[in-house]
């Protein structure tokens, strides 16, 4: 504590620390409440009116709620991850384009394009999985999954 304290009273001498120092930084984090998660409100819209219902509440608690709970494309990635492993997949596709509309430069935006390459493969929409297989490719020329995906496509 007397190592906060001092770093605190260093960070409003001129020139010394200044108001960014890790110790500031790291005190003022922990004293922020933490966000909560979109998962519980959107599982218990998605169960009461499937996923309409759950898009539907994702907007609206960003819309109210934007300093409340914690929104990021990798929550929605989640989502459609486990709507996919359930074989939802009409339900993962529109998580998908939810994320995808939702943060079109993000840092998952290859795999929410492989993830719903995926899905649409897996309900007959061959020529929109071409197409988000190749986005996912373009954002990341790395990611093997996408090229290996591609591979199964050009088999069909």
């Amino acid at each position: 504590m007397i190592s906060i304290v001092r770093d605190i009273e260093q960070a409003h001498k001129p020139g010394v620390g200044g108001l960014n120092s890790p110790t500031v930084n790291r005190f003022e984090n922990s004293a922020k409440p933490k966000k909560k998660t979109i998962f519980e409100p959107l599982y218990y819209a998605y169960k009461e009116g499937g996923i309409e219902a759950a898009t539907k509440e994702y907007r609206r608690l960003k819309s109210n709620y934007p300093d409340e709970y914690k929104f990021d494309e990798a929550g929605l990635v989640i989502i459609g991850s486990k709507l996919q492993i359930k074989k939802k997949y009409t339900d993962s596709i529109k998580m998908f384009e939810l994320c995808l509309n939702e943060y079109p430069g993000g840092d998952y935006l290859y795999y929410a394009h492989y993830l719903l390459c995926k899905s649409l493969k897996e309900t007959g929409e061959i020529e929109k999985a071409f197409t988000h297989c190749e986005k996912s490719i373009e954002a990341n020329p790395e990611f093997q999954g996408a090229s290996n995906l591609l591979e199964e496509l050009k088999k069909m």
